[in-house]
């Protein structure tokens, strides 16, 4: 059987290829070698991924349940193989203090790659001189009197949180408060971040709720797979398509409101401070005044700093 030079050069290209990545796991591997490590088995390619599958609850689950492991075998640190990335978990104060004192290590992983189709490259997922470079242009936007103006979205918000719960407390069962927290929460973000509120707390079934818990879940379940990582293969799956259609809802929802709000920026006239004042200001306002028409920042950039303070916010708010 005659085999063609072609054929013969790929297969020498594909042998480099898989020696390199082997020799640069062996490398790594070695190198974390003394780091504690679950008891649970670390497979080959995926490492200990399969540990995490499921939902997002159950993913978290599984990773308190190691970390606990981790601690409860007297260390402070730990280390988790998701497919051939190393991951360190922090279990006690000391490794904890470590890393909040260590400006080293700032790159952020791969993990936040996933990301970027959805927020760009925005504070949470830029690299460090492109996040100094944001963080001190968006720093007037935290000052003191316009965070006092966001306590009124959220004693309004909370006014009708309130009445959402109130029809449970006469009942004598107990009730599952997570999902009105999470509306709340969206309510008020959506407000102090672009001006408008949303009414999640009274439409549940809002198109752009739903799109951000399913592209969560969706970016959650991609950063535990590491068989989806390669965005070839991604973006032909099931999932990956649907990543695609609801990143289509999601920015379309806050592009309209940039739009709106930009409309509405320049009718009151970036001087008169009585008319912006009294619509009250949001984190729009000041990220359009900060762009001075996109000669500082893009339309882009704005998109992308409204979207991760979205999420992020309703994330951090989750979480709490």
């Amino acid at each position: 059987m005659e085999v063609s030079l072609a054929t013969i050069i790929l297969a020498i290209v594909f042998a480099i290829g898989i020696y390199k990545v082997v020799n640069k796991r062996m490398k790594t591997w070695m190198a974390y070698g003394s780091i504690p490590r679950p008891l649970e088995r670390s497979w080959p390619i995926l490492g200990h991924a399969l540990l995490f599958r499921g939902d997002q609850a159950q993913a978290y689950s599984q990773l308190v349940r190691v970390a606990s492991g981790i601690r409860d075998r007297g260390h402070q640190s730990g280390l988790i193989w998701m497919g051939s990335e190393p991951n360190m978990i922090a279990t006690g104060p000391d490794a904890v203090g470590v890393l909040l004192r260590s400006s080293q290590h700032t790159k952020k992983t791969i993990f936040y790659e996933f990301l970027h189709p959805w927020l760009g490259k925005g504070l949470l997922t830029s690299d460090v001189e492109e996040w100094k470079y944001r963080r001190n242009l968006l720093t007037p936007t935290f000052h003191f009197s316009i965070l006092q103006d966001h306590l009124e979205v959220m004693n309004e918000q909370a006014k009708v949180f309130l009445i959402k719960l109130e029809p449970h407390s006469a009942a004598e069962d107990t009730f599952d408060i997570f999902k009105y927290v999470t509306l709340c929460a969206l309510d008020i973000i959506c407000e102090t971040t672009m001006g408008k509120s949303i009414n999640a707390m009274n439409d549940e079934t809002s198109e752009y709720v739903r799109a951000v818990y399913r592209a969560t879940r969706l970016v959650q379940q991609r950063q535990n797979a590491p068989w989806l990582w390669s965005d070839l293969i991604y973006y032909r799956t099931k999932a990956g398509r649907d990543f695609t259609d609801t990143l289509k809802i999601l920015h379309e929802f806050t592009r309209k409101m940039i739009v709106d709000r930009m409309h509405n920026y320049k009718t009151d006239g970036r001087d008169d401070t009585t008319r912006t004042r009294r619509r009250r200001l949001s984190f729009l306002d000041m990220l359009l005044a900060a762009s001075d028409n996109g000669k500082v920042l893009s339309p882009s950039d704005v998109q992308e700093e409204v979207d991760t303070f979205m999420v992020a916010g309703l994330l951090d708010f989750r979480m709490s």
